[in-house]
């Protein structure tokens, strides 16, 4: 009988935070009974000469034994996954070209309570590569659904978030490009291998604009949220990311923010379930990805009972406010528009 190694470091370029030197140099022991990684620490850094951390699996743990004779069945290898398929850009062009028929973005300047200036709002949808579903029945309900790309900071179209909504700006439906234009009969070479595999969104809504700034991370929840919140707080300087959705704050998700500051604004929530998860997921980050992890508890503290029991997030209460009270100084640029646009609406 032939005894095979039970643990091995892990293959490839994926690296965690090392407990000794906190470097993202760290590889750990994965199990080779369920393909999981250790999580005791064992493993090793990379930087053998300045850290040198290694610590080895619990020896008594029993290894796996392996007939020796020559009809042993050896496992095959397990291919490498295909490479990850992105959102062509042109694609992501064509819906911002219609972004002047997005609902969500007319609503800013003409229905909310305070109306935004229509050039701040076309600037607002340039900086987030924001766009349109133009008005045809080909694509049914979705006419004039705000969409949402998530682009990283190499600059790929993971995926397109598509929503709708009333002339409040509240949401009222949503989903993906790629399912609305497969819906609707278009077919592109890119469409089904994209609609094939099992994990399309790995980055962060709004991570491109991290690229060259060294202002301080702040993650919210909803897409719509980081909008709003990037206009109203616009003095702080902060860069306003989203997750996309509660359970989409992962690590995994993150690695663009390595030695970033990063503040994470969670959503409201009855039972406060999601402060809590949030707080855990700071503690997974700070570990994984960044020692400069904090959480606002600002929603704990502000919300009553009622905007908790649906949920409410920044982006509910700033609406409802002022946003010129948010500047320390106004400009021309600072005026709402307070009437119709004479021509149809066209992004800058």
């Amino acid at each position: 009988m032939q005894k095979t190694p039970r643990f091995h470091l892990r293959i490839g370029s994926k690296k965690d935070r090392c407990p000794a030197c906190g470097r993202m140099t760290f590889k750990p022991y994965r199990d080779a009974t369920d393909g999981r990684d250790m999580t005791d620490g064992s493993g090793r850094c990379d930087r053998e000469m300045k850290c040198g951390y290694h610590k080895t699996p619990d020896k008594t743990m029993t290894p796996l034994v392996t007939p020796a004779h020559h009809h042993a069945h050896r496992l095959a290898p397990e291919p490498p996954p295909p490479p990850p398929v992105y959102i062509p850009h042109a694609a992501n062009e064509w819906m911002m070209t219609n972004a002047h028929h997005a609902g969500f973005l007319t609503n800013l300047i003409n229905h909310v309570a305070h109306r935004w200036n229509a050039d701040d709002v076309w600037t607002t949808a340039s900086k987030y590569r924001l766009g349109a579903i133009p008005p045809d029945a080909s694509f049914g309900a979705y006419g004039h659904a705000l969409t949402l790309p998530f682009i990283d900071v190499d600059g790929r179209v993971h995926s397109v978030m598509v929503k709708t909504f009333d002339h409040r700006n509240h949401t009222t439906g949503q989903n993906w490009i790629h399912k609305i234009l497969m819906g609707a009969g278009i077919r592109r070479d890119w469409l089904m291998p994209y609609d094939r595999q099992p994990t399309k969104t790995r980055c962060l809504f709004g991570e491109h604009l991290i690229i060259g700034n060294t202002a301080p991370i702040a993650i919210v929840e909803a897409p719509k949220t980081a909008i709003i919140c990037d206009w109203y707080f616009r003095e702080l300087g902060f860069v306003w990311l989203a997750a996309g959705a509660k359970s989409w704050l992962k690590p995994d998700r993150c690695h663009a923010l390595v030695g970033r500051r990063v503040i994470l604004f969670p959503d409201t929530s009855a039972d406060g379930a999601t402060f809590a998860d949030w707080t855990n997921k700071a503690t997974e980050i700070r570990r994984r990805i960044t020692d400069h992890v904090t959480i606002s508890d600002m929603m704990e503290r502000y919300a009553t009972p009622e905007m908790k029991s649906t949920g409410a997030d920044i982006a509910d209460i700033l609406m409802t406010m002022d946003w010129r009270l948010f500047r320390t100084t106004t400009g021309t640029d600072d005026k709402p528009n307070d009437h119709e646009p004479e021509n149809r609406l066209e992004p800058v």
